[in-house]
């Protein structure tokens, strides 16, 4: 007999909060089905059934939020709740400065809170939305603030205002160059190239001017930065990436998850922060430009935070077509396996599943995968009545492997399969069969017009077989496995320990 498997820690990745109303969950297994396992010392699966409650009726509170509406009306964008969300919590307020004392001892203080807010950023190497929308005034009173100071400040004499304006730049500086060196290391394919060239290299070269407004006192600083802001405006840049991301050929992150051997959730969660920071950078800039250039005019700075919004519903999309979607299948699952069973570093079963389902959890998908390892001259059967669910890689490598995918648990059919099947799986009677067939043909008789939407059943002598699943199930995906002996007499004769795995799957 084999040891038990046991599960192994499954590599989490945050998920994107939908738009669905608050959920409560209850246990899936009706009690007749837990009481039926338990006798038979069997563990249930432990999932939950999602019961939905009324959808709640929500309203934006802020006047911004009401306009970025309307301006998506116009543009015909699609906005999710949680993006709306996100901008009703912002407060675009700018606080317009004077030279008077009470506003020099004000601005004082209000700089030293933006060193703390920008250490955040730094801290982090890089600025999205969902950290600037609790602080988005805070680039536009800046602006307000250099715009009145940069005219008083001389030239070479030391200041103050400027002096603490010299310590927020240190930390934007910090924030700048650790983006920079992320946008410098995703130069690979052609479409990444088109992107660093067109859009974060120009978000980067219009920060630098930006930070040159903040230390130095000249006039010459903010002429310098508004030639190059009207050169090419950000909200030009940032329709154009919208406008690319919402183009398959031409959108980085669907680029990378299709190069990506295992369309993996580091690889999805990489470009969504790259995407991320490159537009709130230009939010940034254009919100600090509003205060410094035209305090009056916020037409621009809103269309930015729409197309934002906008661009948090498509990863929100995005997310949900790979985490439910097949992208991956079979292909993933293939190059996966056989690297693995062609590496003869790895000499074990257990070494093997190990490497296999270490991959298979990288993968951006909801998908469960149960998998099964073990050496070609095992005795086995199999009967798969969905192999649309199954990969199978045999006789490579000097092992086999099966990997089966799990997207739905059904109640009703585990209740039907435990029902029916309780009493013939745990006093399975001894057969003789002379033929291999007719041993795969007994076991479809066992779940003849039962199974559902149950995936396979494998027979197999369960020593030196290697099992592995995810760790938030308590048995696998399926419903359960069993141990038992089936006499197969053949020419040599024998009897071999019945190992089976029945799995639930989801019927698209």
């Amino acid at each position: 007999m084999s040891k038990p498997a046991e599960p192994i820690e499954e590599e989490e990745s945050e998920p994107i909060v939908d738009d669905a109303p608050e959920e409560l969950t209850e246990p899936l297994e009706p009690r007749r089905s837990r009481e039926l396992l338990q006798e038979a010392g069997l563990e249930s699966r432990n999932l939950e059934v999602k019961k939905t409650e009324q959808k709640e009726h929500w309203q934006p509170t802020r006047p911004l939020t009401k306009t970025i509406l309307q301006i998506a009306k116009e543009e015909g964008d699609v906005l999710s709740q949680e993006s709306l969300k996100l901008i009703d919590r912002s407060t675009p307020t700018v606080r317009n400065y004077s030279s008077s004392s009470e506003d020099v001892a004000e601005a004082m203080e209000k700089i030293k809170e933006w060193i703390d807010i920008t250490k955040e950023f730094s801290d982090a190497g890089a600025v999205f939305f969902e950290k600037l929308a609790d602080n988005l005034e805070v680039f536009g009173t800046m602006g307000s603030l250099v715009k009145v100071f940069i005219t008083l400040t001389q030239p070479h004499k030391e200041d103050p205002i400027m002096k603490e304006l010299g310590v927020l730049k240190n930390q934007l500086q910090t924030l700048s160059d650790s983006m920079t060196h992320q946008f410098s290391e995703l130069k690979g394919f052609i479409v990444e190239q088109q992107f660093f060239s067109s859009y974060a290299h120009k978000a980067t070269v219009l920060f630098e001017y930006m930070l040159d407004t903040l230390t130095t006192a000249h006039p010459k600083a903010k002429e310098l930065f508004e030639t190059e802001y009207n050169s090419r405006l950000p909200v030009t840049f940032v329709t154009e990436m919208l406008a690319m991301l919402e183009t398959d050929a031409t959108n980085p992150l669907k680029v990378n998850m299709n190069g990506d051997e295992l369309m993996s959730s580091a690889t999805f969660n990489k470009w969504t922060d790259v995407l991320n920071s490159t537009l709130t950078q230009f939010l940034v800039l254009e919100t600090f430009a509003a205060g410094f250039l035209h305090p009056d005019d916020k037409y621009m700075e809103q269309k930015i935070i729409e197309k934002i919004a906008r661009f948090v519903t498509l990863v929100k999309n995005w997310d949900n077509d790979y985490r439910t979607g097949s992208h991956y299948w079979p292909k993933c699952v293939e190059q996966l396996v056989y690297k693995i069973q062609d590496d003869s570093s790895f000499r074990r079963d257990e070494d093997k599943i190990e490497e296999i389902q270490k991959g298979l959890l990288k993968i951006h998908t909801n998908d469960l995968f149960y998998v099964v390892c073990f050496a070609p001259n095992l005795p086995w059967h199999r009967v798969i009545f969905r192999p649309e669910q199954v990969f199978c890689s045999l006789k490579r490598g000097g092992y086999n492997v099966f990997v089966y995918r799990c997207t739905k648990y059904a109640p009703e059919d585990v209740k039907r399969l435990t029902d029916r099947m309780h009493s013939r799986m745990m006093n399975f009677r001894t057969r003789q069969n002379y033929d291999a067939w007719l041993v795969e043909a007994y076991l479809y008789g066992w779940t003849n017009n039962s199974l559902g939407e149950n995936a396979f059943i494998m027979v197999i002598t369960s020593g030196n077989v290697a099992t592995r699943w995810p760790k938030n199930v308590s048995n696998g995906p399926g419903v359960f496995t069993y141990e038992s002996r089936l006499r197969k007499t053949s020419l040599f004769g024998g009897t071999y320990p019945v190992y089976i795995f029945v799995g639930a799957v989801n019927v698209k």
